[in-house]
């Protein structure tokens, strides 16, 4: 073969290579909008299964990243917080959006706060996430939930007494 037949073979591969990866682009990110709309209405179930499905087949795209943070919000709605803290803590580590990192600690805390044992527990859990709550009110003090991080540290502390007046007795 001629050099010109194998440039061009390769330019040829090269562009359809190009093209098939921007069709996957827009295939996902209509996905992810149908997502969305799934959310929204609600279906917080079909949503989730929707944007696990967009993280697992572009990883580190774009889409992704944003598919990401609604898969998390998807698992709160849920109330299965143990997954949705951890996936708001993956989104934290690939995200710089500063505004939704700052909600997904707020809400990584409340799903600790939920996930919190009953008095006559175990409390080494209950002392990390009033450690974990404070520490986002230092690093976020100018957010909007002071006060209801203020109530869950007031909450957790008050079964922390609990349980050693409870051992007490």
């Amino acid at each position: 073969m001629s050099l010109i037949k194998v440039i061009y073979y390769f330019s040829l591969i090269f562009v359809l290579s190009c093209s098939a990866n921007n069709s996957i682009e827009v295939n996902l990110k209509n996905k992810l909008d149908k997502a969305k709309i799934l959310f929204n209405d609600g279906k917080y179930s079909k949503a989730k299964d929707e944007f696990e499905y967009i993280i697992y087949n572009n990883p580190g795209s774009s889409v992704a990243l944003n598919a990401q943070y609604y898969f998390a919000e998807s698992l709160y709605m849920l109330e299965n917080y143990e997954k949705a803290s951890q996936e708001y803590d993956k989104f934290n580590m690939l995200s710089q959006n500063s505004e939704l990192i700052a909600r997904s600690k707020f809400l990584i805390c409340k799903c600790l706060y939920m996930l919190s044992s009953d008095s006559n527990k175990d409390q080494s859990q209950t002392t990390f996430t009033i450690d974990r709550i404070q520490y986002f009110l230092e690093e976020y003090p100018a957010t909007g939930h002071k006060d209801e991080c203020e109530s869950m540290i007031k909450d957790l502390r008050t079964k922390l007494a609990k349980k050693e007046i409870d051992a007490a007795k």
